[in-house]
């Protein structure tokens, strides 16, 4: 352990969120809120995903935030909003 830092949990410093799992009846390629998908995060890709149903506001990314996809297999994607993103929903 580096001089002067602390050892702290997780939930000592940052929050984490489930996603949520919206209706992909409601996906669309051209209008509604981009949607971040475990695809998106794979490829390192801005999200081609819309949707256009309503949602909770909870579920809002910002720039800075920190995601991690769990797909079905139990493999882990992470990615980090970028700083000049417009508000996105996961």
């Amino acid at each position: 352990m580096k001089n002067g830092w602390k050892t702290r949990t997780l939930g000592d410093v940052l929050e984490v969120q489930n996603g949520y799992a919206f209706d992909s009846k409601l996906f669309n390629s051209s209008k509604g809120m981009p949607l971040v998908r475990i695809r998106s995060l794979k490829a390192g890709a801005e999200t081609e995903t819309r949707f256009s149903g309503v949602y909770d506001k909870k579920y809002l990314v910002k720039a800075g935030d920190l995601l991690i996809g769990m797909d079905g297999e139990l493999a882990a994607t992470s990615g980090r909003v970028p700083s000049v993103a417009q508000p996105t929903s996961l």
